[in-house]
C-alpha cells in the first residue's frame, strides 16, 4: 500500500482533538499523565473519523505512528492512550495488506442518562483500503452497525451491555466482549 496523507484539522477538529488530550498529548497507559514525546504531541494529530449516536461520540484520532480512541466523558473519561498503528513500533499507517486492518475494539465509558454500570459502548476502528466504502460491524449480541468510513478510516460503536459474574467474590461488573467486524 502506498504512504498515506492525513488529512488537516478544521479549527473544529483541532479544538475535539486538544479536548480529547488536554495536556498535550496521548496517554502511555491509563495514566492520563504520563506520556512519551515520542508519540507526539496533539499537533500531530488529526480528526480520522467520527461516530455520533445518541448518547455521544468517540473519535478515532491518529497520526502517522499511531492512534488514540477519543470518548469524550465528565465522568471517569477513558484517558486518550496511545497505539501504534499494526500494535507495532514505530507504527505503519500504510502497512496492511487486504481491504481492512482492525486496528482497536475496545469498551469505552460515557457519561449519560441511566445506571453507570451500563454506561458503556463497544468501539471498533481502523483502516481500509482507497476503494472501501462501506464496512458493516456484527457484535457479538447478534446486532448488525454500519460503520462511519471516511479517508481510509472507519469506526463503529454500539452499547454495551455488562455481565454480572454469580460468584459475588469476583469483583464488580464489567462490559461484555467487544464484537467482530468484517
Amino acid at each position: 500500500m502506498p504512504a498515506r496523507a492525513l488529512p488537516h484539522n478544521t479549527p473544529e477538529q483541532l479544538q475535539a482533538v486538544s479536548d480529547c488530550m488536554p495536556v498535550g498529548g496521548p496517554s502511555v497507559n491509563t495514566n492520563p499523565n504520563w506520556r512519551d514525546p515520542a508519540h507526539g504531541t496533539v499537533a500531530d494529530f488529526r480528526m480520522l473519523a467520527e461516530y455520533r449516536d445518541k448518547n455521544g461520540s468517540t473519535a478515532l484520532v491518529g497520526s502517522a505512528k499511531g492512534f488514540v480512541l477519543c470518548t469524550p466523558s465528565k465522568e471517569t473519561p477513558d484517558p486518550p492512550v496511545f497505539t501504534y498503528w499494526g500494535n507495532k513500533a514505530p507504527g505503519n499507517l500504510a502497512g496492511f495488506s487486504g481491504k481492512l486492518s482492525v486496528d482497536v475494539y475496545a469498551v469505552h465509558y460515557w457519561s449519560g442518562q441511566g445506571k453507570s454500570h451500563d454506561n458503556y459502548v463497544r468501539v471498533v476502528a481502523g483502516r481500509v483500503a482507497s476503494d472501501v466504502r462501506r464496512v458493516t460491524i456484527d457484535w457479538s449480541s447478534g446486532r448488525r452497525t454500519d460503520a462511519v468510513v471516511t479517508g481510509g478510516f472507519f469506526i463503529a460503536r454500539t452499547p454495551a451491555k455488562t455481565v454480572r459474574s454469580k460468584d459475588p467474590g469476583d469483583g464488580p461488573a464489567r462490559p461484555g466482549r467487544p464484537g467482530c467486524a468484517r
